[in-house]
């Protein structure tokens, strides 16, 4: 969408290659008549600041908006300063979440000239026309949520090569009507629908030019038009004739005790793997669901995410965050414990960050909580949870990820907590797997494969046959080309593991080692 004549330029930075700049389509498809002259400029942040600033600069642009997140805060901080230096006629502008509360307000929003605090798609009109006019922005713009029925839908904007490689983000609601004090969406307490006629034209027309993964924002699925949403999907899915068409996945976000069974019935109906429900718990300690103002029924979570994973084929992703006040470290590993034991498909541990406006700022003091000053702003201990203990959980959260979440392992893990819980026997294996690499990133799937194996016959003296068995059908089943060496020595089971290939071709990977070839 890059044009060289544009003097108005959106720029973000997304955390990955595959993920697209959704806010600031919004922001393109209702400029009017400024359109013609702006361009989206999308990096990541693993880009260089200085390589952006090159491409921003390239036509001298009069205007750059910068859409804010925490992720990218950092990088486009950097760039915003360089461009200052270099060109400090432009006039830059910055929106998003992380610079939407002056209160609270962001390093970047000193070095831009014009700071939009909320939904930007009619503020940044509006300025646009006060630039025209020669009138100086506000250092600070309140914006106003915006009439849903007035705006125009972006998803036009998406090109054919995002369709292809990136994911598709849409939406069919704003706004949140829980209170969660550790998320900004509580602070939007009133929801607001879009028509769901529009809504589902769009998707049609998206439908129409190849899309077929499509992860939705909105802050919970039952509060949005669910049943005609997934009704107009199912339908689609239907309706397909041929493999090569059915590559539908639906992601969409779910508080579990809010889940009516009319809603469990239509998920019933698609085939496994296609919808993936990220399913928020955050914990399951009733006194720290009060004290960050999370209305969640414990009982009712527990039996509805049984009913999805016992009557649908629903992928289930749960989150919880470690570091919140109130839970120590052995309530988390309860909580984290209880979330196993309902059989999840995956376990996203996060840990709590002080994102800038949010009310859980509120018990800094009372719980003596420190964060990091910076992105990602994470918490670093509080009065029941040690700075230590709080980086043995964090690297528990990573390798976690690595070792069950992705599916690579998902036979062999059990070994890890072979009689102990699932928390204490994954948090030694996490304290060893640190020591012996003193990393937790950068692993190679044979190179961790050869420490799983490790670990199970030295630490936890399971027998290298039954041990090397089980890895090798991890490895067939997670639809990888080369076992590690010491798996193959010892294995009894024939290791030609490239006899064996998944047929859920047109799922994403990661949902795909998770239901596995035995499942068809």
């Amino acid at each position: 969408m890059n044009n060289n004549t544009s003097k108005i330029v959106l720029a973000t930075a997304n955390a990955k290659y595959a993920h697209s700049a959704f806010a600031l389509k919004y922001l393109m498809a209702n400029l009017g008549e400024f359109q013609s002259r702006a361009a989206i400029f999308e990096f990541t942040i693993n880009d260089r600041p200085v390589d952006a600033v090159e491409k921003l600069l390239f036509n001298n642009p009069d205007v750059i908006a910068f859409s804010v997140y925490i992720w990218n805060a950092e990088f486009l901080f950097s760039t915003a300063k360089l461009i200052k230096q270099i060109a400090p006629h432009i006039t830059l502008v910055c929106g998003g979440p992380e610079v939407s509360y002056p209160e609270d307000s962001s390093p970047l929003s000193e070095v831009c000239d014009a700071t939009i605090c909320g939904e930007g798609e009619v503020a940044f009109y509006n300025l646009l026309c006060d630039l025209e006019k020669g009138i100086k922005p506000q250092k600070f713009i309140q914006a106003q949520p915006v009439n849903l029925e007035k705006i125009r839908l972006p998803y036009y904007l998406y090109s054919h090569h995002e369709i292809e490689h990136k994911i598709i983000y849409v939406e069919t609601s704003r706004g949140c009507a829980f209170k969660c004090e550790f998320c900004i969406s509580s602070l939007d307490k009133k929801v607001r629908h879009f028509k769901t006629s529009l809504v589902l034209d769009a998707f049609q027309e998206l439908w129409n030019r190849g899309a077929r993964k499509f992860k939705f924002i909105d802050r919970t699925i039952h509060l949005s038009n669910a049943k005609e949403i997934l009704q107009f999907f199912l339908e689609k899915l239907n309706s397909e004739t041929s493999d090569e068409d059915s590559a539908l996945f639906l992601h969409f976000e779910i508080v579990p005790s809010n889940i009516s069974e009319k809603l469990i019935e239509i998920l019933a109906k698609f085939p496994n793997g296609v919808v993936q429900l990220e399913a928020g718990i955050q914990s399951f300690n009733s006194e720290v669901l009060q004290n960050i103002s999370r209305k969640q029924d414990i009982g009712i979570s527990k039996e509805n995410i049984r009913l999805l994973l016992n009557n649908t084929g629903v992928h289930l992703h749960s989150d919880l965050i470690a570091g919140l006040p109130g839970e120590s470290f052995d309530s988390f590993a309860n909580s984290f414990n209880q979330l196993y034991s309902l059989g999840v498909d995956e376990i996203q541990v996060g840990v709590l960050k002080l994102l800038r406006g949010a009310p859980i700022k509120r018990h800094t003091e009372g719980h003596r909580m420190v964060y990091k000053t910076e992105p990602s702003y994470d918490v670093l201990q509080n009065d029941l949870i040690s700075f230590m203990d709080m980086q043995r959980i964090k690297r528990f959260a990573r390798y976690f990820d690595l070792v069950f979440n992705n599916g690579n392992f998902k036979k062999s893990v059990i070994f890890i907590w072979h009689n102990t819980t699932p928390f204490d026997g994954f948090m030694k294996f996490s304290d060893w797997l640190f020591k012996k690499t003193n990393q937790t990133s950068n692993i190679a799937l044979v190179r961790l494969g050869d420490l799983i194996f490790e670990y199970l016959t030295a630490e936890i003296k399971i027998a290298k046959e039954v041990a090397a068995d089980t890895m090798v059908d991890d490895f067939k089943n997670s639809g990888q080309r080369r076992l590690p060496v010491i798996v193959r020595d010892y294995a009894t089971v024939d290791t030609d593991i490239n006899k064996k290939s998944l047929t859920l071709n047109k799922l994403p990977k990661r949902q795909k080692k998770h239901i596995g070839e035995n499942s068809l």
